[in-house]
């Protein structure tokens, strides 16, 4: 037996402008609509036992109702359920009772306020990167534990306006590992530093902290420039940095390079000059030959100001003998070209002056300064005759290709083979180093 009578059916199609409808087509609305009803109070009631209540709102209804992309109620959204009143003489008619006003009370009741008026309004959200102090602004008054770059303020220079730079802040987690770093590199314990410097060339994320660790490095240096064993962390550090995989420190170069060029031709860098300071200086000039090399694509002034520092202080006779050692192999390792075109033309007049100071006999620690210098020019001499002879040989083999095409029997001598562009620079390597560039002078041909 359906709850829903036919009669019901028949009245909503009558005011739909259906009339006279048939009673099995009645019927069969009647089962559809039952179906359909017993549905969507199956899902209200799912709705109301997830809500974790007993009693059964009108929401609910609409929540099942939008499940079944159905249309939700309208005019029944008050929370508290609504109270149905039999109609007197009746017994299956029933209506809400509706409460009653006093106009009165109405009357004398305080009017509501007004609403505002829709509006839309712009205002700065950060300007330079200062957030500015206005009412739809949030106030931020609360300080924070971090480490913050202080910037002037907005200033006019020669018509020209300076803008701040946008405060900088770390995460405490970046502070930590900065403090941690810092305090490594300073220790005695070796294992730590290696740990430190490990990190560094490994660990990504690390960008924010690369201004911080460019300052500190060059701090550092200028405090500790009589401090060998911390000089060479400094730099092992700054290869760590340059050598990983996830920063980018070329914003950073303008810092670190100098930093790199005063360990390698400072005047001193150790307080007792028979200490190991060249290998730092070879070690820091390998290290600025890399950055040279990694980053003179897109600083196209980075190499050339780099080898003007270097030819500048080996010219300079005022110099001390361990600047000069330092631009040398700062130079050497820029490569064949740079020793071609400024170190071996150069090599003969500063000779004359390192001559006198080779054969010292009374000042010890001279003498081992211009043998260090000595050898650094001979490595540059090792570099370019085995660079001069590579590139002979090609030559040379290209040419006797195209003579034996062409029939040509036209001979070299071997000197002629290995130094095409003449013997001067030969002639005068050889006066002054002798038989020790006979090593360097040999090649896969026939010689005799």
């Amino acid at each position: 037996m359906s709850v829903i009578p036919k009669e019901t059916i028949k009245i909503i199609a009558e005011s739909c402008g259906i009339v006279n409808l048939n009673d099995d087509i009645a019927m069969a609305v009647v089962s559809d609509v039952e179906y359909r009803l017993r549905e969507v109070a199956q899902e209200a009631c799912k709705f109301m036992m997830h809500s974790k209540r007993q009693k059964l709102t009108t929401e609910d209804i609409n929540n099942a109702l939008r499940l079944r992309n159905l249309e939700s109620l309208h005019g029944y959204s008050n929370k508290t359920p609504l109270h149905f009143r039999r109609a007197v003489g009746t017994t299956d008619l029933y209506y809400i009772e509706d409460e009653k006003f006093d106009f009165i009370d109405i009357i004398n009741a305080p009017l509501p306020k007004c609403p505002r008026d829709v509006s839309i309004n712009a205002h700065w959200l950060s300007i330079g990167g200062f957030q500015p102090r206005t009412k739809w602004n949030p106030n931020i008054t609360k300080e924070t534990n971090s480490i913050q770059i202080e910037k002037p303020e907005v200033k006019e220079v020669d018509d020209h306006v300076i803008k701040p730079i946008v405060k900088h802040s770390l995460s405490v987690e970046l502070q930590l590992y900065y403090e941690k770093i810092t305090k490594a590199i300073n220790s005695d314990n070796n294992e730590l530093k290696e740990a430190a410097l490990v990190s560094l060339r490994e660990d990504p994320g690390m960008n924010q902290l690369l201004p911080y660790f460019s300052q500190w490095i060059s701090d550092q240096i200028v405090s500790n420039m009589k401090n060998l064993d911390q000089l060479n962390i400094l730099i092992s550090m700054i290869e760590a940095l340059s050598k990983s995989e996830h920063l980018q420190i070329e914003p950073y170069l303008h810092q670190l390079m100098p930093s790199i060029i005063t360990c390698i031709v400072a005047n001193k860098l150790c307080d007792d000059p028979n200490e190991d300071h060249w290998s730092l200086r070879e070690k820091s000039a390998s290290l600025c030959s890399y950055l040279c090399s990694k980053f003179g694509v897109v600083y196209k002034t980075l190499q050339p100001r780099v080898t003007k520092t270097f030819i500048t202080a080996f010219l300079n006779p005022k110099k001390p003998l361990t600047t000069h050692f330092g631009a040398i192999t700062g130079l050497a390792k820029l490569g064949h070209n740079v020793i071609q075109v400024l170190v071996i033309p150069n090599i003969k007049p500063y000779y004359k002056l390192l001559e006198l100071k080779l054969s010292q006999n009374e000042d010890h620690i001279l003498r081992t300064e211009a043998q260090h210098c000595y050898n650094a020019l001979l490595n540059c001499s090792e570099i370019y005759l085995q660079n001069t002879i590579k590139e002979s040989l090609k030559q040379y083999n290209d040419e006797n290709n195209n003579n034996n095409n062409n029939n040509n029997n036209n001979k070299k001598t071997t000197l002629e083979i290995l130094f095409p562009d003449g013997m001067q620079y030969y002639n005068e390597l050889y006066e002054i180093f002798g038989d020790s560039l006979v090593p360097f002078l040999s090649t896969d041909m026939d010689l005799s």
